[in-house]
C-alpha cells in the first residue's frame, strides 16, 4: 500500500553502491518524460537498498501542481517503487509503494509541490530478485464531477459506486469514487444519515453546500455497525446540505443504500455519583448528542465549596473527554473544567478541581469526537 515516509540517505551512492551524489549529477541518470513508458532491468547481484533487491534509478522533471501517476511492472519480480528528492548530498524519500498497481506491481500517485528534478527507484521487493520491468509516467486528470442528486428525508435511495461516479482526491492522493446527495433543512433540526453496503466498507461525509460542492464537517466510517456508516447531525442554519456517500478505500465499487431521516435526540441520561464511587456505563447511539454528533452521558454530584475532587474517565473503546460544570437558570450547561488526555494515561481523561460553591455539579462523560462509543469507567475521588 502506498504510504508517505520521509527520511534521508547521506549518499545517493547507497542507492548505487557507487559514487556519492556529490560525485554524480542527477542528470547522469536516464530520464523518463511525461507520457513515456520505458523498459529496464535490474541485474542479479547488483547494488541493493534497504534489504530489498538491486536498484535501477531514473530521473524526471516534475512541474508544480501537476498530478503524476508512476507505475512499475515486472513479470519477473515483485516490483517496489520509490519516489525521492535529491537535496545536496542527501536523498529525501517522498513516497514508497509495493502493490498498488495490482498483483505484485507498484504505483505511486502524487501532486508535485514544486518544479524540480525527482528520482524514481525501481527494485525487487526481496533480496536476490532480478529481471526486466517497465516504468511508466503519466499525468492523472480527474473527470468532471457528477452533479449532486436530491435525497428526500425519510425515503431510502439505492445508489451505486461505479466507473462513472465522481472521483475525489484524499490527502494521500488516493482516488476515491463517490456520489453526492443533497437535502434541505432548517437550523436546529436533527437528522440521522445511514449508509449500508454488502460490497464495500462505507464512509459518510456531511456538510453545507458551497459553490456546487460540499464542505465536509462531519464524517463516519463504522458507526452503523460492521462496515456500515451512521451520522447524527444538527443543522447549524437553514439551507441545503450535502452527503457524500463513498467507500473507505480506493478501488471499491458496488451498490449501497442511503437513508436520511429526521429524529428527536433523547434527553441526556443522568444518574447520581458520590465521592469514592466507581461506575461503569456505555456510550451508544441511544444517548443524547452534542453539536457535531458527539454522544454523552451526565452524572450528578452534590458538592461543597472548597471540596477538592479528582475525576477520571477511562475507556478502551474511544478517546475519552471529560467536562465538569453546572446548569444555569436556563438549563444550559456551563463548563468549569475539562480534560482530554491525562498525563501518562493514554487517551483517558482526568479533571482535578476545587469546587467553588455548594450545590449540584454535572459531570459529562463523552468521546472527543463524533462516532466514539463503547463502555467506560468513571471514578470520583476526594483530594488529588
Amino acid at each position: 500500500m502506498q504510504r508517505l515516509r520521509v527520511h534521508t540517505l547521506t549518499l545517493l551512492g547507497v542507492l548505487l553502491a557507487a559514487a556519492p551524489l556529490s560525485a554524480q549529477s542527477v542528470g547522469d541518470f536516464p530520464q523518463i518524460r511525461l507520457g513515456e513508458e520505458l523498459s529496464g532491468s535490474v541485474p542479479f547481484g547488483g547494488p541493493a537498498l534497504s534489504n530489498r533487491g538491486p536498484v535501477s534509478v531514473y530521473r524526471f522533471d516534475a512541474e508544480a501542481g501537476v498530478r503524476y501517476s508512476i507505475e512499475a511492472r515486472s513479470p519477473s519480480f515483485d516490483a517496489y517503487l520509490i519516489l525521492a528528492r535529491p537535496v545536496g548530498g542527501i536523498t529525501e524519500f517522498l513516497r514508497e509503494d509495493d502493490d498498488s498497481a495490482g498483483d505484485t506491481d507498484s504505483r505511486i500517485r502524487f501532486t508535485a509541490e514544486r518544479t524540480e528534478p525527482l528520482l524514481l527507484v525501481v527494485q525487487p521487493l526481496t533480496e536476490g530478485g532480478s529481471g526486466d520491468f517497465t516504468l511508466r509516467l503519466e499525468e492523472r486528470v480527474l473527470a468532471p464531477a457528477q452533479p449532486p442528486r436530491p435525497v428526500t428525508p425519510g425515503s431510502p435511495v439505492q445508489g451505486s459506486i461505479s466507473a462513472t461516479s465522481s472521483v475525489m482526491l484524499t490527502d494521500w492522493d488516493e482516488e476515491i469514487s463517490y456520489d453526492l446527495w443533497t437535502f434541505a433543512g432548517e437550523g436546529g433540526e436533527f437528522f440521522e444519515i445511514t449508509m449500508e453496503s454488502d460490497a464495500f466498507d462505507t464512509y459518510l461525509e456531511f456538510g453545507p453546500m458551497s459553490g456546487g460542492d460540499m464542505v465536509a464537517e462531519q464524517t463516519n466510517d463504522d458507526g452503523g455497525g460492521g462496515t456500515n456508516s451512521r451520522l447524527r447531525v444538527q443543522l447549524p442554519h437553514d439551507g441545503t446540505f450535502g452527503v457524500r456517500a463513498r467507500p473507505l478505500s480506493e478501488g471499491n465499487q458496488g451498490s449501497y443504500t442511503l437513508l436520511v431521516q429526521s429524529f428527536v435526540p433523547p434527553p441526556p441520561s443522568r444518574a447520581p455519583i458520590t465521592a469514592g464511587a466507581t461506575v461503569t456505563s456505555e456510550l451508544d447511539l441511544q444517548d443524547a448528542i452534542l453539536e457535531g454528533g458527539i454522544s454523552y452521558e451526565e452524572w450528578i454530584y452534590q458538592g461543597e465549596a472548597g471540596e477538592r475532587l479528582s475525576i477520571r474517565l477511562a475507556s478502551d473503546d474511544f478517546d475519552a473527554y471529560l467536562s465538569v460544570g453546572r446548569m444555569n437558570a436556563d438549563g444550559i450547561f456551563q463548563e468549569i473544567a475539562s480534560n482530554d488526555d491525562a498525563p501518562d494515561d493514554g487517551l483517558n481523561s482526568l479533571v482535578q478541581l476545587t469546587l467553588p460553591t455548594d450545590g449540584e455539579y454535572v459531570i459529562r462523560a463523552r468521546s472527543l469526537s463524533e462516532g466514539g462509543a463503547g463502555p467506560y469507567t468513571l471514578e470520583v475521588r476526594r483530594g488529588g
